[in-house]
């Protein structure tokens, strides 16, 4: 899955959570920092990623089991934008056999195992456009939300 012309190294910069209504979201970087993107997070998942931090985490018992039959996390792909949902490919590969698994995923249930070890990330420069346009905001979120990215980020982080 990995072409450098097809796929952009980026990292998560941070968790945004708000108490003026705006939905959680982490915002992804490149690593020249000239591109970013939030990737929406329920909620819920907020609360498991802010617990994973600190105890023990839901994700425990994948890890452990990755581990013990010879697989890692080896690295996090957000591929499409569909209406109001981001989508991703979590890859898992063999340490023995160099065998890849890949398994498609809404881009925060991916996130939510990643971040627990060394993962890379990466994005289409289509994935990225997408997930930084106005039509994102419009299923789910309020309009304001838009401003409020604006108020916190900057401009440029919304098309």
């Amino acid at each position: 899955m990995k072409n450098t012309d097809q796929w952009i190294r980026i990292n998560p910069q941070g968790l945004n959570i708000s108490n003026n209504d705006l939905n959680p979201f982490i915002l992804f970087k490149n690593e020249g920092e000239s591109l970013a993107f939030p990737v929406w997070v329920p909620a819920m998942q907020v609360s498991i990623i802010g617990n994973q931090m600190t105890t023990r985490h839901p994700h425990e018992v994948t890890l452990e089991i990755l581990a013990k039959t010879g697989f890692k996390v080896e690295a996090v792909f957000f591929t499409e934008v569909v209406e109001n949902q981001q989508w991703g490919k979590l890859v898992i590969k063999s340490l023995e056999t160099s065998d890849v698994l890949t398994l498609a995923l809404k881009a925060h249930e991916a996130i939510s195992v990643a971040h627990l070890v060394d993962t890379e990330y990466y994005a289409s420069a289509q994935f990225i456009e997408k997930a930084r346009k106005d039509e994102i905001f419009e299923k789910d979120s309020p309009d304001f939300q838009k401003e409020q990215i604006i108020r916190k980020f900057g401009q440029k982080y919304l098309m």
